[in-house]
Protein backbone atom coordinates (compact mmCIF):
# COMPACT_ATOMS: atom_id res chain seq x y z
CA UNK A 1 0.00 0.00 0.00
CA UNK A 2 1.45 3.72 -1.01
CA UNK A 3 0.93 6.12 1.10
CA UNK A 4 1.25 9.74 0.24
CA UNK A 5 1.99 12.43 2.43
CA UNK A 6 1.69 15.71 2.00
CA UNK A 7 4.19 18.21 4.01
CA UNK A 8 3.24 21.78 4.52
CA UNK A 9 6.38 24.82 3.72
CA UNK A 10 6.26 28.42 4.66
CA UNK A 11 6.76 30.12 1.98
CA UNK A 12 8.28 33.69 1.77
CA UNK A 13 5.13 35.75 2.62
CA UNK A 14 4.10 33.34 5.64
CA UNK A 15 1.71 31.47 3.39
CA UNK A 16 1.31 27.55 3.65
CA UNK A 17 1.79 25.79 0.76
CA UNK A 18 1.67 22.11 -0.52
CA UNK A 19 4.88 20.43 -1.70
CA UNK A 20 4.36 19.11 -5.42
CA UNK A 21 3.62 15.06 -4.85
CA UNK A 22 2.13 12.65 -7.65
CA UNK A 23 -1.15 13.51 -6.11
CA UNK A 24 -0.71 17.00 -5.80
CA UNK A 25 0.47 17.44 -9.30
CA UNK A 26 -2.76 15.77 -10.64
CA UNK A 27 -5.14 17.89 -8.18
CA UNK A 28 -2.96 20.81 -9.94
CA UNK A 29 -3.61 19.50 -13.38
CA UNK A 30 -7.16 19.02 -12.72
CA UNK A 31 -7.81 22.67 -11.59
CA UNK A 32 -5.88 24.06 -14.00
CA UNK A 33 -8.22 22.09 -16.52
CA UNK A 34 -11.42 23.26 -14.60
CA UNK A 35 -10.13 26.56 -14.72
CA UNK A 36 -9.26 26.48 -18.35
CA UNK A 37 -13.15 24.93 -18.98
CA UNK A 38 -14.47 27.51 -17.13
CA UNK A 39 -12.54 30.41 -18.89
CA UNK A 40 -13.75 28.90 -21.78
CA UNK A 41 -17.51 28.53 -20.95
CA UNK A 42 -17.63 32.40 -19.94
CA UNK A 43 -15.95 33.21 -23.43
CA UNK A 44 -19.35 31.11 -24.83
CA UNK A 45 -21.44 32.99 -22.99
CA UNK A 46 -20.39 36.28 -23.76
CA UNK A 47 -20.27 35.37 -27.15
CA UNK A 48 -24.16 33.83 -26.93
CA UNK A 49 -25.36 37.36 -24.85
CA UNK A 50 -23.74 39.47 -27.54
CA UNK A 51 -25.35 37.38 -30.40
CA UNK A 52 -28.80 37.84 -28.72
CA UNK A 53 -28.31 41.38 -28.37
CA UNK A 54 -27.80 42.30 -31.57
CA UNK A 55 -30.51 40.00 -32.13
CA UNK A 56 -33.18 41.94 -29.80
CA UNK A 57 -31.76 45.27 -31.23
CA UNK A 58 -32.15 43.75 -34.80
CA UNK A 59 -36.07 43.12 -34.21
CA UNK A 60 -36.59 46.28 -32.08
CA UNK A 61 -35.06 48.33 -35.54
CA UNK A 62 -36.33 46.37 -38.08
CA UNK A 63 -39.27 44.41 -37.30
CA UNK A 64 -41.12 46.40 -34.54
CA UNK A 65 -41.66 49.21 -36.94
CA UNK A 66 -43.62 47.24 -39.16
CA UNK A 67 -45.35 44.72 -36.80
CA UNK A 68 -46.87 48.57 -36.16
CA UNK A 69 -47.52 49.61 -39.09
CA UNK A 70 -49.69 46.52 -39.76
CA UNK A 71 -51.87 46.86 -36.65
CA UNK A 72 -52.32 50.17 -37.44
CA UNK A 73 -53.58 49.46 -40.69
CA UNK A 74 -55.49 47.05 -39.40
CA UNK A 75 -57.09 48.94 -36.66
CA UNK A 76 -57.67 51.59 -39.51
CA UNK A 77 -59.49 48.53 -41.73
CA UNK A 78 -61.77 47.33 -38.99
CA UNK A 79 -62.79 51.13 -38.32
CA UNK A 80 -63.54 51.55 -42.21
CA UNK A 81 -65.90 48.24 -42.18
CA UNK A 82 -67.78 49.33 -39.31
CA UNK A 83 -68.20 52.84 -40.55
CA UNK A 84 -69.49 50.56 -43.34
CA UNK A 85 -71.57 48.67 -41.97
CA UNK A 86 -73.00 51.75 -39.29
CA UNK A 87 -73.94 53.68 -42.77
CA UNK A 88 -75.45 50.48 -44.70
CA UNK A 89 -78.28 50.66 -41.03
CA UNK A 90 -78.83 54.01 -42.03
CA UNK A 91 -80.28 56.73 -39.74
CA UNK A 92 -81.58 55.32 -36.60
Amino acid sequence: MHFFFIFYNQSNRGEQTMSMGPLNQKLHSAQSQKDQYLAEARKDITARRAMHNAQLQAYDQEIKPLKRKVWHASIADNFSKIGERVGKMGPM
